[in-house]
């Protein structure tokens, strides 16, 4: 006989998030704001998915195991695909006006960003830029900065049919923290070298990957550095995840890849207009003040939050570390 005495108790998030979708459903009518479900989960993971007349759209899947009945939480965003979570998982749901997602830009000059201490333990790094590097790790898959590594760790992995589904969306899009985990910049024309310091447990390897097309795999069993050359025509997102291609289908059990620093050296080539343009940037407050008119990088920024105007008139959050 399977006992079910939280099945209750369980449920009851569902609810809840049905009564809390339905807040702001009658709010828009007053003040047309836009608004998004997000699921706060334990480890500090925050997924949030934007409300649209029709989605998301939620039911709950009851899933047999040795120990009891789990319960997920399934929250469909679009036809045929949805973020599934453990109701176990749950700390709290909240509706919040629509936030605008950080984006990427082109790195203008070449990065090299240290994990060690750069992040807290159980902060949330779900759907972030961070020093124009976007960030994506959930907490459901015990993915996040762990500070006896002092590296941020990947608990979850890909293989290639599953990727492919991913490189059409664009780093700002909401759909991409829910199906990515990983980290990924985006490198202009020209000549790049890449270097991750890394270490590979288990069934993972490091996967480096340019655009659609699959680049090297590097198996790291004690802690290393995988290098990797490549010269590009046009900008191009490089993405750095765990692969899992080769055992997709029966992970072993504390599969993980541990990433202590990344290092990307750009020579722009000038492939596109002869001589590569120096970009500048405007550097606000998160209040509005001025702080920069025309600064031309963004990595010696102090710690902050601030919004950035380029010179194409394009605006974005920026977080400096």
């Amino acid at each position: 006989m399977i006992h079910t005495p939280h099945l209750f108790r369980r449920s009851c998030w569902l609810w809840l998030l049905v009564l809390l979708m339905l807040v702001p459903a009658g709010s828009r009518a007053q003040d047309d704001t836009n608004y998004e479900v997000v699921i706060h989960q334990r480890g500090g993971t925050e997924v949030a998915i934007p409300i649209t007349e029709d989605w998301p759209k939620l039911s709950e899947v009851p899933v047999f195991e040795v120990s009891g009945l789990h319960v997920y939480l399934m929250a469909e965003y679009e036809p045929d695909k949805h973020y599934d979570v453990q109701t176990k998982d749950v700390m709290r749901l909240t509706t919040r006006p629509l936030q605008t997602l950080p984006t990427i830009e082109p790195l203008s000059e070449s990065l090299e960003m240290n994990f060690a201490d750069k992040f807290t333990e159980g902060e949330s790094l779900f759907n972030q830029v961070v020093d124009n590097v976007y960030i994506s790790l959930d907490s459901k898959d015990n993915s996040g900065y762990r500070e006896e590594e002092k590296a941020l760790v990947l608990g979850g992995g890909y293989y290639g049919e599953h990727i492919q589904s991913i490189t059409p969306l664009k780093v700002g899009d909401y759909r991409l923290g829910l199906v990515y985990q990983g980290l990924i910049v985006e490198v202009p024309a020209g000549k790049v070298r890449i270097h991750v310091d890394a270490l590979t447990k288990g069934d993972f390897k490091l996967q480096i990957r340019a655009g659609n097309e699959y680049l090297q795999n590097y198996s790291l069993k004690t802690r290393g550095t995988a290098e990797f050359y490549y010269v590009l025509k046009k900008p191009t997102y490089f993405y750095i995840f765990a692969d899992n291609t080769d055992k997709w289908y029966n992970v072993a059990p504390g599969s993980e890849l541990a990433i202590y620093s990344l290092k990307v050296m750009i020579e722009p080539s000038g492939i596109e207009n002869g001589e590569t343009q120096q970009q500048t940037y405007e550097v606000y407050s998160i209040d509005g003040c001025l702080v920069s008119k025309s600064a031309t990088s963004l990595s010696k920024l102090p710690k902050g939050v601030y919004i950035i105007k380029q010179d194409n008139h394009r605006t974005f959050k920026y977080i400096s570390r």
